[in-house]
């Protein structure tokens, strides 16, 4: 009996914890090989994460959520990325991407992906110290919770134990499988999707 492979598309946007989806994408292949993991970048993870790196521990191309003038070897349309996966993880779900998918913008091809699609969003917000107890926050996470394909995590605050905020730094720490379950538990077919 053969198992499904399930096409995700993991969105990494600009914030702090980005720096560490290399080696959780290198995990999360070896830990759920029927998962097909391919990422895509926002222009504000590039300040945390390179390309290179992504591509290098995906072992597949990243798309960029950057609209281009002239066809690119990274740029896919966002019917085609909506209708390609079958889920989409976004993690880090920074602020600033957190307030576009709330506000259906199209500023991207992968964020407009997202405000059409119907398919699972999994995603998991990270935002700075401070702004998980703005009501304003608390308005666009309830936007996204009205949605009925988005599964959002407990909004955790970021914090950079260097600079003295070591609680914030521990806030951001979650258990990979955490995620990853409520991952496969919104897939079709999921019951046949295991970690190894």
């Amino acid at each position: 009996m053969s198992i499904r492979t399930h096409r995700i598309l993991w969105i990494v946007s600009g914030a702090v914890q980005a720096a560490n989806i290399p080696t959780l994408i290198a995990w999360a292949k070896k830990a759920y090989p029927n998962l097909d993991f391919q990422v895509a970048i926002t222009e504000g993870s590039s300040r945390f994460v390179t390309k290179f790196a992504l591509e290098e521990f995906s072992g597949s191309r990243v798309l960029s959520d950057t609209w281009t003038d002239e066809p690119s070897p990274d740029y896919e349309h966002h019917v085609h990325i909506a209708d390609s996966y079958d889920a989409f993880l976004v993690w880090p779900l920074s602020l600033s991407y957190c307030s576009k998918l709330a506000s259906v913008s199209g500023e991207g091809p992968v964020l407009l992906a997202l405000n059409i699609t119907n398919k699972p969003i999994i995603a998991f917000p990270v935002f700075p110290p401070g702004a998980v107890s703005n009501p304003l926050t608390g308005q666009l996470l309830e936007k996204l919770d009205e949605r009925k394909n988005v599964r959002l995590f407990r909004p955790l605050a970021s914090g950079n134990s260097l600079r003295g905020n070591s609680d914030a730094a521990k806030n951001v720490e979650v258990d990979p499988s955490t995620i990853f379950n409520v991952l496969i538990e919104s897939l079709p077919g999921s019951e046949k999707v295991r970690a190894s």
